[in-house]
């Protein structure tokens, strides 16, 4: 939902880029996060580590608002992200997810989704990056081949495939979960 008066964030903002307080959210009856307080800061990696069932993509998802706590607060730069616009919110932030989704257009078009400006140079340099650049080029058609018609991307070449749309995207913000979870051991280190 976009809010009646949306906040712009400032990435000039002092302290943590995101920030977690007092987060709760539950599917149903059973509460899945309780009690979140984190902090992540420019230049960091975080890694979330446990068991399954833990939380941990149930946390992955609340940064680009696929779901909201039900208590507490999820602020970008400062802002709680319910507060922003969605298209705003995805100015910062980029996301890969275990379940890569693409679409039923080119390759190419697949990559330039979080930056449908870019040059062809840009994409390919993306997916060169990802790994996925010798496959896309092996492909009948390479690039402008048609996901779902021309090519069956596996699942691990889905994944870079949305990887690769992420590298592009350039965000200051990169959520990964399992992202590379269909990837064979060699593309995933």
């Amino acid at each position: 939902p976009v809010p009646d008066d949306p906040i712009t964030p400032d990435p000039n903002h002092d302290g943590p880029v995101v920030r977690l307080s007092g987060v709760r959210f539950g599917y149903g009856d059973t509460v899945a996060l309780d009690g979140i307080d984190l902090e992540l800061h420019a230049g960091t990696v975080t890694a979330l580590v446990g068991p399954t069932g833990a939380g941990k993509s149930t946390l992955a998802k609340l940064l680009p608002r696929f779901a909201d706590p039900v208590a507490g607060s999820v602020e970008l730069y400062g802002v709680d992200i319910r507060r922003m616009a969605p298209a705003e919110l995805y100015h910062h932030v980029a996301f890969v997810f275990q379940d890569a989704t693409l679409l039923r257009t080119s390759i190419r078009d697949n990559i330039r989704l979080g930056r449908p400006d870019a040059d062809d140079a840009a994409v390919r340099a993306a997916a060169r990056k990802a790994q996925i650049a010798d496959w896309i080029e092996e492909q009948p058609g390479g690039y402008d081949a048609v996901v779902g018609t021309d090519v069956q991307p596996s699942g691990g070449q889905q994944q870079r495939i949305c990887i690769a749309r992420a590298i592009l995207a350039d965000r200051p913000v990169l959520v990964l979960d399992e992202a590379t979870a269909a990837a064979d051991p060699e593309n995933e280190a």
